[in-house]
Formats: C-alpha cells, structure tokens, sequence
C-alpha cells in the first residue's frame, strides 16, 4: 500500500500526455459521425494505452538511478551573491531530460529555480545559481526535487533528495576575505582606498635605516650617525593596541532600505571588515550596540579569537523600532571605557533637529574619546533632485529632497565645529572611505 501511495504521490503525466490523449478524443469525436475511422480509433488507442504504462512504469523504475545534491557554503554572506551549486548524478545508460527544483528559502522569495537539464549516461551534472539574502538570520532550504523524465514524455517521476537544510547569514564573510587580503598585503589603492603619508610624531620605534630624500631631519639618529659615518634615521610604525569601537545605533532611524538592505545591515557588514583591518594593523577591536533599553557590549581586545566574537556579537544584532537613548551609551562608555578609544559611530540624523538632541552627549563623549559620527546620505532623494522638474509635483519633490540634502550638509558642519569628526557617505561607499577614516587618524596620531 505504502509503494502505491509513492507511486502515484510522485507521478505527474506530461504535455505529451495530454495532446495524445486530446487528439484521441478528437478523432473519436470524428469517428462518431464517419463510420471508416472508428478501427483506425480503437487501433490507436490499444497502441496509446499500453505504450503510457510502459512508459511511466519504465520512468518509475529507471528514476532510482539518479540522485542529487546540495553545495553551498555553511554560512552565507548578507548583501553579497552566494553560490549555490546542484549536483546531479546519473547511473543510466541513456540520456534523460531532468526537471530540478530548489527549495529557496521563502525570505530569498526565489520562485523561479527550476532547472532543465539533459543528463547523459554515467555522467554528472552541476547546476549553479546565486543567491542574494538581505536580513541576517537562519534560512532554511527545503528539498531538492529532480523530475525524470519518460523517453516519449509522457510522463515524469519525481525523487527528493537534501531535505531540509538550515544556513545562517552572516555580515558579509565574503567582503571581510576581500578585504583582509588589502589589508595584510598593505595594498590599499585597489579597492579605492588611498595611502595617507605617516607622521614619526607619536608612533613606536621600529628600526634604523638610511637616510633617504625627503625624511625629516628631527628623526635623524645622530649616535647611529656618527658611527656609521652616513645618516641613519629612526623609523616608526604606528602605535599599536589601540582600542577601535564600532558603535552601532540599532534603532528606528537605520531602518531605512537601499537596494533591499537596510543601514543597520550595511553598518554590522562595514563594522565587521573594518574591525578585522584593526585586528590586522594589531589594534583592539569592540563592538557596541545601542538601543532605548540599553547597550551591549564587546571590549576590545585583540586575540585570535576575538574576530570570531565580533562575528557572532554582529550576527545577534536586533534592530529595534523606537529611538535609541544617547544617555544610556554615554553612561555605558564612562563606565566600561577607561582609555581613551575610538568611537566609530554608526547612526542616522535626518534632521537638524534630532541631531542637536544627541550633540550635547556626543560632545562629552569627545572630550576623553576620539569620535567619528557616520551618517547616511539618502542617494534616492540626490536622485529626486537631478530629476527634470516638468511638472507641479516633482518641483514640490525636488524642493523637499534639496531640503533633506542641506540638513545632511548642515549636520555634517555642525559636528566639524564640535570638534567630533564626521563622514557623511552613500551606503554603497560607507566600507571604503571608514577605512580611509580610520587610516588617516592613525596616520596623524590623533588616537
């Protein structure tokens, strides 16, 4: 009972099928008005009807001998394009079309993976399409379904293999490796990043050498020199073991999606690349994440280890709908901070407003602490603006999109003239020039 119930549960009769079957009816609708054509009916059809049994029963039983099978990383990227490959091996001797479909998971909203293949004899095929999640989180694949087809088809057998697989989606792992190769190479110009000229002010000594073109006379060794009887300079490196904090605003205001992503995901994806670039140039690397009820926190350190725990502090990132309290981060820093770090902050100020109610914390915070403030720029109200203004509504859209782009301006200056550095960036350029950031602080000894 439990074979037939498989049998049939798994069987799908084809086009193919169906047009035979719809041609037979015709004819046999024919056949009622002219006599001559009623043999040539019944003849057709003691054809049709045990070659659809030999067909399915050999489609049935020939079907056991494909199998299939899911590749793809165990933990995929947020924002970036995973592959996914499909393997499917054939132990037949003949060449048989295959329908394959994949379960995406139903926060992909995929509806159209389903692959047509032509396996040949003992032979293996692969199937790859990509994947572009855009919430972090556990998503689940379901089956992978393989369709065999019949020789005439007629009809195809269904067989179901790889059932459920659950995949996390991290901040993005794959933009953190491309990064890690710029930053332990030390070849920064490539991905847009620019090399800032080191100051010997306030940086460790690293070693002697020659004296070259162009190298301050103030770090000529002197000693050196005179037993050397050519000029030896002092070379320095930057001072290392520097707290670096990426603090994140997890509230209402980094709700706000480009190109299906929200900010918050686009800040955990440049916090995770640029705290292993700290980790790289043997700085501290943390993590904060604000909210209305409170912060929670990651201390810096630099440990082997400690990558993996930004990794995972990051992928726990909740977002929360109500407007994060600055008090509670000020309070949180004083008390869990005790050297001066720097506070790489990761909000969004839409107005002049709301940003002046967080400046006065912001601006305590900047007396013991190097702050960076990083705000979004909305890129789709810059679009309403270049826009041709040709009727009443868009001249009324391009005005409240050039008010929204002067706030941001006028935000940007206000914290220059507190003291507080500030970068205002497009979502899609927030990872390189927070790199630059970070690199031209270090470069000026200002931590």
């Amino acid at each position: 009972m439990k074979t037939l119930l498989f049998f049939v549960k798994n069987l799908y009769l084809e086009r193919n099928f169906f047009l035979c079957a719809g041609a037979l009816c015709v004819f046999g609708f024919v056949a009622f008005f002219f006599e001559e054509f009623l043999n040539p009916l019944i003849l057709l059809t003691i054809i049709f009807i045990p070659l659809s049994l030999v067909e399915i029963v050999h489609t049935a039983i020939i079907s056991g001998r494909f199998s299939a099978r899911r590749i793809m990383s165990t933990k995929l990227s947020n924002g970036e394009f995973n592959p996914v490959t499909i393997e499917i091996r054939s132990d037949h001797s003949r060449k048989t079309d295959i329908d394959c479909i994949d379960e995406a998971p139903i926060q992909l909203q995929i509806r159209d993976a389903r692959f047509s293949v032509k396996a040949g004899p003992h032979t293996l095929t692969t199937i790859t399409y990509k994947v572009r999640p855009v919430k972090r989180g556990l998503y689940t694949f379901g089956s992978v379904y393989l369709f065999i087809r019949s020789p005439l088809g007629f009809a195809s057998f269904r067989r179901e293999f790889e059932a459920g697989r659950s995949v996390p989606v991290y901040p993005s792992i794959m933009a953190l490796k491309e990064y890690d190769f710029y930053a332990s190479s030390h070849n920064l110009r490539d991905p847009g990043l620019k090399q800032v000229r080191r100051s010997a002010v306030a940086h460790e000594f690293d070693a002697l050498r020659n004296y070259r073109y162009g190298d301050e006379f103030r770090a000529i060794n002197w000693k050196a020199t005179a037993r050397k009887s050519h000029l030896i300079v002092n070379n320095y490196m930057e001072d290392r073991s520097q707290p670096i904090y990426s603090v994140l605003d997890t509230g209402r205001s980094m709700e706000m999606p480009f190109n299906g992503m929200s900010l918050i995901d686009y800040a955990v994806n440049s916090a995770l690349i640029l705290s292993n670039v700290a980790l790289k140039r043997h700085d501290k690397a943390g993590i904060i994440t604000f909210n209305a009820d409170g912060c929670n926190t990651l201390k810096a350190d630099n440990h082997s280890s400690q990558l993996s725990k930004i990794l995972n502090q990051l992928y726990n990132c909740i977002n929360d709908h109500r407007e994060v309290s600055y008090e509670k981060l000020f309070i949180t820093v004083n008390r869990q901070l005790h050297h001066r770090s720097l506070l790489l902050i990761y909000t969004n100020f839409e107005t002049v407003y709301s940003m002046h109610r967080a400046l006065p914390l912001l601006r305590l915070l900047s007396r013991k602490h190097l702050l960076v403030v990083i705000t979004f720029r909305n890129t789709e109200m810059e679009k309403c603006i270049l826009e041709p203004a040709d009727s009443v509504e868009k001249i009324y859209r391009s005005a409240i999109a050039s008010e929204f782009t002067r706030n941001k301006e006028l935000i940007h200056k206000e914290f220059i003239k507190n003291g507080i550095h500030s970068i205002v960036t497009s979502y899609n350029k927030l990872t390189v020039q927070l790199i630059n950031k970070y690199l031209e602080l270090k470069a000026g000894g200002l931590l």
